[in-house]
């Protein structure tokens, strides 16, 4: 039997199937359920010259992310995050800050939707000219 690779519809189904085994998830009130993660990572911030900044990955969903950085990032900026999947390659995705909320312990909450992706299968690829600013 050969493996294949899940397409991205298949892979938000069964994100949908294992959020009703997560007794612990509050009832979902959002338009797009969110999946509780912990993943370490670094953005790029495009508006200055893909300056790095490491974050914590909270949650995600189909259409964002929630994620905490050790820095406010304004509305409306814009971030690159490499999104590695467990069954193998990625993305990188253009994402679009939509609120930021300061923490306890000098961190910052911040929510953001997804823009766009590209595939990115070895973490090694380089943004689109029209995603940077």
């Amino acid at each position: 039997m050969q493996d294949q690779a899940l397409t991205t519809e298949e892979r938000h189904q069964l994100l949908s199937v294992l959020r009703e085994f997560d007794h612990e998830a509050p009832t979902e009130q959002r338009t797009h359920a969110r999946r509780k993660v912990e993943v370490r990572t670094t953005i790029r911030i495009t508006e200055k010259h893909l300056a790095s900044l490491k974050a914590i990955i909270m949650n995600v969903s189909i259409r964002g992310v929630g994620l905490l950085v050790d820095r406010p990032l304004p509305k409306k900026s814009r971030f690159l995050i490499p999104l590695r999947f467990n069954d193998g390659g990625g993305w990188l995705v253009l994402c679009e800050v939509r609120n930021c909320v300061t923490q306890p312990g000098g961190q910052w909450k911040v929510g953001a939707r997804f823009l766009d992706h590209i595939d990115d299968p070895r973490g090694a690829s380089s943004p689109p000219m029209d995603w940077l600013l």
